[in-house]
């Protein structure tokens, strides 16, 4: 009853990934460097949770200024405008030349993926959060590095487990431990989906509908419906949730978490009065 139910829609992607990524995937530890590329809404989660268990230096890198602020708010120790620089050579400045520890690449871009690859130290992690458009050109890397401990691997949601970890992250935030200003950019009434799906797709936004009162029948007829209108324009979505809160609100909040504008969507019910 006392939790924000706005935020409930966060956690249908942006903040569940981040924390799953660096607690199954990336396994961050106290003191080691991380780069995370593209702070929207997984980006920024990914930073805070890193300032959070000590990792230094904390890199956040994006094409725009905007969003490398919200990163330096929310625990960057430095920030970089991948348009204006050298990536590879930039973060090496910063952590050494062996590289960086760990780098989260969350754009699905192939020209990214190389970068972070080649930016992480002869052992680090390379963490795939964003998923390549069908047909994109594929990622071309020098193997020999992960026949000796080099990793790279992908996360399909951080492995988040939604019963255990939704309820620490409430508890985190009712503890003034995570902050979420400035995740939610936009607010759009449902019946003004498709113009806030096309407002989304460039910069990757995280956006909250509300004040309509769903039920779970008419939620799952919107979630097909807008299913359909990504495959429509060709960004598919190979996976659709929704999960159901159960929050004690006198409002009704569908979270959607567009990753890349690509081949991710997660859909979520922030809060409802009671199960339908």
């Amino acid at each position: 009853p006392d939790f924000d139910a706005e935020v409930g829609a966060l956690f249908g992607c942006a903040v569940t990934t981040a924390m799953g990524v660096l607690n199954n995937n990336a396994r961050l530890g106290i003191g080691e460097s991380i780069v995370i590329l593209g702070t929207g809404g997984v980006g920024l989660n990914l930073v805070q949770f890193a300032a959070m268990v000590g990792a230094h230096p904390i890199i956040g890198v994006d094409l725009h200024d905007h969003k490398l602020e919200l990163a330096r708010k929310f625990g960057a120790t430095h920030t970089i405008n991948s348009r204006d620089f050298n990536l590879v050579e930039e973060v090496r400045k910063i952590v050494g030349a062996a590289g960086v520890d760990v780098a989260i690449e969350n754009t699905g871009l192939a020209d990214v993926i190389e970068q972070a690859y080649e930016m992480t130290a002869t052992q680090g992690r390379v963490i795939l959060v964003g998923v390549p458009a069908k047909g994109a050109r594929k990622p071309s890397i020098y193997t020999l590095p992960l026949h000796f401990q080099k990793l790279l691997t992908g996360s399909e949601g951080g492995g988040c487990r939604p019963e255990v970890d939704i309820p620490k992250l409430v508890r985190l935030h009712q503890a003034g431990k995570l902050r979420f200003d400035g995740l939610v950019s936009k607010r759009y009434r449902l019946d003004d989906i498709n113009e806030a799906i096309a407002a989304a797709i460039p910069d990757r936004e995280c956006i909250v509908f509300r004040d309509q009162r769903l039920t779970w029948r008419d939620f799952s007829e919107r979630t097909r419906r807008l299913g359909n209108f990504l495959r429509a324009r060709g960004l598919g979505c190979h996976q659709e949730r929704a999960e159901l809160g159960n929050f004690e609100s006198g409002q009704d909040h569908l979270g959607l978490y567009l990753h890349n504008g690509n081949e991710y969507l997660e859909g979520m019910v922030g809060a409802y009065k009671a199960r339908v």
